[in-house]
């Protein structure tokens, strides 16, 4: 205790115990800190929660997208199937299978909303093979499906459309 004195010494211990004082008890008062406050266990699930809810729709997207794939494939797989009812009905000589093959060929593009010359082409041929077996109402109703998709298809005034119209009598 030489050289300093009590008086320092003493001095000197409060300067150390308001110094200790002030940097743990004023630090996050004065924004040193910035600690996160706990807002309890309810935020934990709320977290929890919707992590899980981001997780599902990943999955769902994934299991969605999957299943348009698997979708696609089996739509792609059913036209193929309907164009070869089709081809095979042009090679018959069979009036009779014909227009099997053709109508099948129909309620397949029919079933999947397929727009394309093909489903006219069957509408056509359906409607040809209707009107050689005397079934006119039948021959019309095929006329006006495949007139309407000619025209859908290419344009109102395309030799096919107007063809089609003034072989079963269409009004146009």
């Amino acid at each position: 205790v030489g050289f300093l004195g009590i008086s320092h010494l003493l001095c000197l211990f409060l300067c150390c115990v308001v110094c200790f004082f002030f940097f743990f008890f004023f630090q996050a008062e004065d924004g040193i800190r910035d600690v996160e406050r706990s807002r309890g266990l309810g935020d934990v699930y709320k977290r929890q929660l919707l992590g899980n809810l981001i997780k599902d729709k990943v999955q769902r997207k994934t299991y969605y997208d999957n299943a348009l794939r698997i979708f696609g494939q089996l739509r792609k797989e059913k036209e193929e199937l309907a164009n070869t009812y089709f081809n095979v009905a042009s090679l018959l000589d069979d009036e009779s299978e014909i227009a099997e093959n053709s109508k099948k060929a129909i309620a397949i593009y029919e079933k999947l909303k397929i727009k394309s010359i093909m489903r006219a082409n069957a509408y056509y041929t359906a409607a040809k093979q209707a009107k050689k077996v005397g079934n006119a109402e039948e021959a019309n109703n095929y006329g006006k499906l495949a007139y309407d998709s000619y025209k859908n298809l290419l344009y109102p005034e395309s030799e096919k459309a107007v063809e089609v119209a003034k072989e079963f009598n269409l009004s146009v």
